[in-house]
């Protein structure tokens, strides 16, 4: 994983601060509403959710048989205190999909990729694949570079820790590598200050 963790990087390590950047920065409702509008849980669907932090999105997801993994093991341990209807593990992307004997309906990184070298997206987006159900959907959302993009959405993903924000049709390229059947849209509406989020849904396809 390739990301800053050093000076003020670190202090989005500590699962209070982290779960404040959001809540700071987002707009009223945008979890839910996003969770609503693009992830669209179905109630009883096996949902994993790579590097869930401190279980942000656990509170949208009830009915489901969700698993959490994340590298963090302070993010591991608040969540696992404060949902205990979910699974959590601690452990990287990559490592848990080439272990895990289960199959998901549906699988989430959000805020992951851009976190991950151009090998290292193949290597988990393949992982994704086959722990995927046949007709399962894998949903990323990561920080995106435009062009004429608006400055404080430029300078803010500069400032992002995740060392590889993207255009978007790189994300895409590279995803299409293991799923051909993905799609990729810009939101700009989901923080209160100007910032381009990209949105890609995979679903298996023929190879």
């Amino acid at each position: 994983m390739t990301q800053f963790t050093r000076g003020l990087y670190k202090l989005t390590q500590i699962p209070v601060i982290y779960k404040m950047i959001p809540s700071l920065l987002a707009r009223r409702d945008t979890l839910s509403h996003f969770t609503r509008d693009v992830i669209q849980p179905v109630a009883g669907e096996s949902v994993l959710d790579l590097g869930c932090g401190p279980g942000t999105l656990c509170p949208f997801l009830d009915g489901t048989r969700y698993q959490g993994v994340d590298l963090n093991p302070e993010h591991v341990t608040v969540a696992s205190e404060k949902f205990r209807q979910f699974h959590f593990q601690c452990s990287d992307a990559g490592s848990f999909l080439a272990t895990t004997t289960e199959k998901f309906d549906l699988i989430l990184l959000i805020g992951l990729l851009h976190h991950l070298d151009d090998a290292q997206v193949v290597d988990v987006m393949q992982g994704c694949r086959k722990v995927l159900t046949e007709k399962g959907r894998v949903i990323t959302l990561d920080p995106v570079f435009e062009e004429r993009q608006n400055p404080i959405a430029y300078l803010l993903a500069r400032l992002d820790s995740g060392r590889n924000v993207r255009k978007a049709d790189q994300y895409l390229r590279l995803v299409q590598r293991v799923f051909p059947v993905a799609s990729i849209s810009i939101r700009r509406d989901l923080l209160r200050l100007p910032f381009s989020h990209a949105v890609m849904t995979s679903r298996p396809g023929r190879h």
